[in-house]
């Protein structure tokens, strides 16, 4: 992933990018959907949804289950996992405000 970002300028347009993209409501409505999902998930393993299948099986299954609702957590964190792992903490603000401060104009303006 770092080839796609290896400029200090690419950096930041992908950051710029991720930060917008978590403001929409498309975003927000996605992610809903998958913490809908991971609950759900979660419900029918606490529920034994297998439990009546031979071990292998519902070993198998709940094993896949698990595989799903990381798979959906870790699509729900993405946009500031890559902002985090684009620059340090300390560099990385996540703003979840849709509208600019006059700070971020002024910085927007100047770069």
């Amino acid at each position: 992933m770092r080839d796609l970002f290896d400029t200090e300028e690419k950096k930041k347009e992908a950051i710029n990018s991720f930060q917008s993209l978590i403001t929409t409501d498309g975003w927000k409505k996605l992610k809903e959907v998958f913490e809908l999902n991971i609950e759900e998930l979660k419900n029918q393993l606490s529920s034994g949804v297998y439990r009546d299948e031979p071990d292998s099986r519902r070993l198998r299954e709940e094993d896949r289950i698990r595989d799903k609702i990381a798979i959906f957590s870790e699509v729900c964190s993405k946009p500031e996992d890559i902002c985090r792992d684009l620059f340090p903490q300390s560099e990385v603000v996540i703003n979840n405000d849709p509208y600019y401060s006059e700070e971020e104009l002024e910085k927007s303006k100047n770069s």
